[in-house]
């Protein structure tokens, strides 16, 4: 694979230098009041599901050989459904994550990761700058990737900050519009190791309509915000309505604060996800994911004999803040699969996966 080395380092070191742009453990309080949306919010909602229902009856299925134009900038959600449209119709399931900049060595990690599981054709990724979409387009030829060109999210987003809400709003309508549109998702997120590809045994559970992973230490009433499976039916599809409703009135709370201003950790996706889980909100039947199989960053902490006897298939990086660490804990346990031009080290992949 053919780089540009300086251009690729140059963003690999800022992706060291920033704190966490997607954290997956989040506080349990819920204390705080769920803000509430405005009429202007309401319509914007609406808008939202009526056009993606549209889209979804308008547009005719697309041939699956073809190949979806990924090479644009994002102008309107209709360009992410129509490559995640193009994805479904052939995979049925549509692998989403978001990054900025800051994550792309986390990205290129992944990427090699997986190289070798066929999943490349399934995974859609929606970056918030060009130039990231551009390096992947250019070195990652099978995968999605589709770009906001949205100046305010680049470099450190840090978690619980304003910032950083703003891109979770925007990835909470993102997979609503794409459910709307009757498509299969699972978000995930890419700092985090696959020993195994997890989505065939997700495809065959049936009589749910979503798939969660519990935060460890929570017991079970805390769910991780990005890694979840949502099937489309009509019950996931109120459920992730209200979750976007939800973070529509947070984002216009936090409207006219600065990036930088601190948000309380009462106040994001997963803990209006988990309360609303929690009350069974639409009759939702949810599958719990156990941490044995889909494990947290408490895996690199648990004895040595118990990490011995398990046989996880994921393992999210996460009980841990700041790239550097998170990177220096992945290298530590051979878990970080890129040189430092990014590109892949097959020989330590495959010694560490499963065969």
């Amino acid at each position: 694979m053919m780089m540009r080395v300086k251009q690729i380092v140059m963003l690999s070191v800022l992706g060291v230098a920033c704190t966490v742009l997607f954290v997956s453990f989040r506080a349990t309080n819920t204390t705080n009041e769920i803000p509430q949306i405005s009429d202007e919010g309401k319509v914007q909602l609406e808008k939202l599901v009526s056009k993606s229902i549209k889209f979804s009856k308008d547009v005719p299925e697309p041939n699956a050989k073809s190949k979806a134009n990924t090479n644009v900038i994002i102008e309107d959600d209709n360009h992410i459904l129509a490559v995640a449209k193009r994805i479904s119709s052939r995979y049925r399931t549509v692998l989403v994550t978001m990054v900025n900049d800051a994550y792309l060595s986390f990205t290129y990690s992944w990427l090699c990761n997986t190289k070798n599981m066929d999943i490349h054709k399934s995974v859609l990724i929606i970056t918030t700058d060009k130039v990231s979409k551009d390096n992947l387009t250019r070195d990652w030829p099978e995968i999605s990737v589709v770009s906001m060109d949205w100046s305010t999210s680049h470099g450190d987003q840090t978690y619980s900050q304003v910032g950083y809400v703003k891109i979770m709003v925007k990835r909470t309508e993102m997979l609503l519009s794409m459910l709307m549109a009757d498509i299969e998702i699972f978000l995930f997120e890419v700092d985090c190791l696959w020993l195994a590809n997890p989505i065939p045994e997700f495809q065959k559970i049936e009589g749910y309509d979503i798939l969660v992973n519990p935060v460890a230490g929570t017991g079970e009433k805390v769910y991780a915000g990005g890694f979840l499976y949502l099937f489309k039916t009509d019950k996931a599809k109120k459920l992730w309505k209200k979750v976007t409703e939800d973070m529509i009135a947070l984002g216009e709370k936090i409207s006219s604060k600065s990036d930088k201003t601190a948000v309380s950790e009462a106040d994001n996706d997963q803990q209006y996800l988990s309360r609303l889980l929690n009350q069974k909100y639409a009759d939702i039947k949810m599958k719990l994911l156990p941490l044995d199989v889909y494990a947290d960053g408490q895996w690199y902490k648990l004895p040595e004999d118990k990490r011995n006897q398990s046989h996880p298939i994921v393992i999210n990086n996460n009980w841990v803040v700041g790239n550097k660490a998170k990177i220096e804990r992945a290298k530590k346990w051979k878990h970080w699969f890129i040189h430092d031009d990014l590109t892949c080290d097959m020989d330590l992949v495959k010694k560490v996966v499963y065969k």
